[in-house]
């Protein structure tokens, strides 16, 4: 018997969300603004090097895309809270703190240099990195949670059954 915060899967056994059919939606929208940090953590390396060989433009769509990628981070906390699951307070939402928090520093950071001080300035790369390992974190925990969630169907002759339920394979 599965409650309501549970959902059925084909072979009767329950696998644990908040709020069923709305915790994949907030796992897909997870993936795809961690994936955009990622990706935009890349493109500003990028950037960055193309302001240190002369090029200001550069620095301009640095700057910017920084305000973009602080945005996606806190949307990325804001769908760890509207979509909240069991495991999130545990697993994730740590990471979209971390996540968000990085963010806001790197930028605070890039935004004094920018203003001439360089004090805070050798955060701003290992702060890169951690950035990157945290939204590759949510990317992870999310694509294993919907791989283990999803509902079993057809697998081989045994129907994803185990002798250790109680049932043989069909030979």
């Amino acid at each position: 018997m599965t409650s309501p915060a549970q959902e059925a899967t084909t072979d009767g056994r329950s696998v644990p969300h908040a709020r069923p059919g709305h915790s994949k939606a907030y796992g897909r929208s997870t993936k795809i603004l961690a994936g955009a940090i990622v990706a935009g953590v890349v493109v500003q390396a990028a950037l960055a090097g193309g302001f240190l060989a002369g090029r200001a433009t550069f620095r301009d769509l640095h700057e910017y895309l920084g305000y973009v990628l602080l945005a996606a981070g806190s949307a990325v906390l804001v769908v760890g809270l509207l979509g909240r699951r069991r495991s999130e307070v545990t697993v994730r939402l740590p990471t979209r703190v971390g996540l968000a928090l990085a963010l806001g520093v790197t930028v605070f950071v890039g935004m004094r240099a920018g203003r001439g001080s360089s004090d805070l300035l050798m955060l701003h790369i290992p702060l890169a990195f951690g950035i990157l390992a945290l939204a590759t974190r949510l990317i992870v925990r999310e694509s294993i949670d919907r791989y283990v969630s999803r509902p079993r169907g057809r697998v081989g002759r045994s129907n994803g059954r185990t002798p250790a339920d109680g049932h043989t394979s069909e030979r």
